[in-house]
């Protein structure tokens, strides 16, 4: 998740969290069909580079292997060395992304980089709000142009008491206006290999990648699982893991908790998902990933 706060734009109270632009499309160099990704770049390698990465297809018979990967945000000229020939699907807000290419040359960089962020700050905030109440939502806002810490623990703060599933919970409700056509640039053969990632790799990454595993096959236990793994994944990288665990606790949230990606959370919201929906596919058939496309 984004862990930082913006101020007021235009007549709009935003946060860096929850802000998203329109998907766009941003095709770098060659096309990606004449692009491979580097041979030499074994996944214990991507492993040691890339904060949580990994294969969908690690542990599952059914997804073809090599062409679906997700991780953490690539950090630096190695990370964007060893991504050449990939597609990369971004699911973090435009402000997390401006920091981004304040660091790295990805205008010269030799992958495809798509925009999607997964949901928009309106969506949201409309969503927590029911929740944790338009009152803090504004008042933090107000208070972070004086006192970020104070203004983060309003609206942040709150999602202490609700947990790590209601956090993800309000993801998934607000991503469903972008749901449908963030699996398509994920699954579109001309953008494999694709790596999807957002700040971490563990929430924005994790809803979407265990819906999409189940539709390739995956039984929700084996999609809860997949998520339980992203903790110790990032924990290989402690200073990361450190400095994302910072962020968490300057605006007042758990960094036990929220570091965290408990099977029974995942679990838990898929079961949710089949009560309300059925399955997994009529919840996407419902945002408009019909079943003729799920197939």
């Amino acid at each position: 998740s984004c862990l930082t706060f913006c101020s007021m734009d235009g007549s709009c109270l935003t946060f860096a969290f929850c802000i998203g632009n329109a998907v766009s499309r941003r095709n770098r160099r060659a096309p990606l069909a004449s692009r491979q990704p580097h041979p030499r770049n074994s996944a214990d390698q991507m492993q040691e580079v890339l904060v949580n990465f990994r294969d969908a297809a690690a542990g599952f018979d059914k997804i073809r292997r090599g062409v679906l990967f997700r991780s953490a945000v690539p950090q630096d000229e190695e990370s964007m060395k060893l991504l050449r020939g990939f597609t990369l699907i971004d699911l973090r807000t435009p402000i997390e992304r401006k920091s981004l290419r304040d660091a790295l040359d990805v205008e010269d960089s030799e992958s495809k980089w798509i925009e999607a962020s997964l949901f928009k700050g309106r969506d949201f905030f409309r969503v927590s709000a029911n929740h944790i109440g338009w009152k803090n939502v504004i008042l933090g806002a107000l208070q972070y142009q004086f006192d970020p810490a104070a203004g983060g623990r309003r609206y942040f703060g709150q999602l202490n008491a609700m947990g790590l599933d209601t956090l993800i919970t309000f993801m998934l409700e607000a991503s469903k206006p972008r749901l449908a056509e963030t699996i398509r640039l994920i699954t579109d053969e001309s953008n494999l290999p694709s790596l999807t990632f957002c700040t971490a790799g563990k929430d924005r990454t994790g809803i979407v990648w265990a819906l999409l595993l189940v539709l390739l096959g995956a039984s929700h236990e084996q999609a809860a699982a997949d998520f339980a793994i992203s903790e110790a994944m990032i924990k290989k990288h402690p200073e990361y893991f450190q400095f994302v665990g910072d962020k968490l606790e300057v605006i007042g949230m758990s960094r036990e908790l929220f570091m965290a990606s408990p099977y029974e959370t995942m679990s838990e919201i898929l079961s949710k998902i089949s009560e309300d929906y059925g399955d997994v596919e009529s919840f996407l058939d419902s945002v408009g990933f019909g079943f003729e496309e799920q197939r």
